[in-house]
């Protein structure tokens, strides 16, 4: 057909297509958030580039992940599934969420206590 510019062999529902757009969406958002995460670190910790380092490397699978989750969920729900299968996928979702927050707050702490240590260290060898 001389008109048809485009088409796919494969057939898209458009409701397949929405899911595919908020998962990548959010993925985007995901990446720019730890972008600015990362810049915020490092406006906040100007004297120690390795210390900046340490603390957005902790945040940065976190955040993508809880990206990568909420685009995942967000696409499920425009979808036509069953109440009773997104009761579940909404259970899963609080429950990875949760786990996800505690793992960046265990991540950022761990490296705050090293950089503790750091600066304990520092300070007994001045006072000695």
């Amino acid at each position: 057909n001389a008109g048809q510019v485009f088409s796919l062999s494969i057939p898209l529902r458009p409701l397949w297509a929405i899911t595919l757009v908020s998962f990548l969406s959010n993925f985007t958002v995901s990446i720019i958030l730890s972008w600015m995460i990362r810049g915020t670190i490092k406006l906040m910790l100007k004297k120690s580039k390795k210390d900046e380092d340490k603390i957005s490397d902790s945040l940065n699978k976190p955040i993508l992940f809880a990206g990568i989750l909420t685009g995942l969920v967000c696409g499920l729900r425009m979808l036509d599934i069953p109440v009773a299968v997104l009761a579940i996928i909404n259970r899963i979702y609080f429950v990875v969420t949760v786990l996800i927050v505690a793992w960046a707050l265990l991540r950022v702490l761990s490296v705050m206590r090293l950089l503790l240590q750091e600066v304990a260290k520092k300070n007994r060898k001045c006072l000695r």
